[in-house]
This record gives C-alpha cells, structure tokens and sequence, in this order.
C-alpha cells in the first residue's frame, strides 16, 4: 500500500504510483490494499479510468457488489463503449446506457 504523500514537483505522478502499487498488491492477492491504491489514484485523477476498472473488478473479488456496480456505472457515465462495464451492468440490471 503507497503511504507517502508526493511533493509538488511529483503530483502529476502520484495516481500512476498508486496504481501502479494497486497491480502489484492485486498480483500478491491484497486485494483490500489494491482497492485503498486504486482509490488513492482516483482521489488524485477521478478521470484515471483505468484505476476506476481496476477498482471495479476488486470490488467484484471481494464481493463487494454494491461498489463495484457503481463503479462500472461511472465508467460508462464517462465513456459508454466500454464493454466489461456495459456488461457488469447489464447483468445487475442497470440498462440506461
């Protein structure tokens, strides 16, 4: 888990450490850390898709349904031809897309 905070000179780089941390903590099976990176890369960049994706699939390994559906919905607010999302939210009964 990333648990320094970056200088000014770094900040641009800090959502892509955290979830760059995410991948590995999710590699080693840590998946509640990976889920606390992904939300560190979002704080820093709500529009890092990627670490949004990622999150999302965590969420889905650790049961936590709820969260992973909202994620996909905000992934598909943002960019509805995303497919894994399309379709996690098709299966959960969200059609509005």
């Amino acid at each position: 888990m990333l648990t320094t905070r970056p200088h000014h000179q770094t900040y641009h780089l800090y959502p892509l450490l955290a979830y760059r941390q995410c991948l590995l903590c999710s590699l080693k099976g840590q998946y509640e850390d990976a889920i606390i990176d992904c939300t560190k890369a979002l704080e820093f960049n709500p529009d890092y898709m990627k670490a949004l994706l990622r999150r999302a699939d965590l969420y889905e390994k650790t049961d936590k349904l709820d969260e992973a559906l909202e994620d996909y919905t905000k992934a598909l607010e943002r960019d509805c031809s995303l497919h894994a999302a399309r379709a996690a939210c098709m299966v959960n009964g969200v059609h509005n897309f």
